[in-house]
């Protein structure tokens, strides 16, 4: 069974949303939901993105992408350890 994401989270907000606009007449409650359903749909999307590229790099570099992600993350820590 998958366990649910922190994108699951942005999902309902959606759902709740748009629920939002088809109930409420207001205009300037509409406004502020729409720039939230802009931003939440923003970040699906670039969670979506981000697994579709992170696939694509591992698969052709075989995997090396995380050592070559790994190593400044790596460096910086030890910068950090050394203070």
């Amino acid at each position: 069974m998958s366990e649910p994401t922190h994108i699951s989270g942005v999902a309902t907000d959606i759902g709740v949303g748009l629920a939002i606009l088809w109930r409420s007449p207001s205009a300037e409650n509409s406004d502020a939901t729409i720039q939230r359903l802009e931003l939440h749909s923003a970040t699906i999307l670039s969670f979506l993105l981000g697994g579709i590229i992170g696939v694509f790099f591992y698969r052709v570099t075989q995997g090396a992408i995380f050592w070559a992600a790994s190593v400044p993350l790596f460096l910086q820590c030890a910068r950090y350890l050394r203070k």
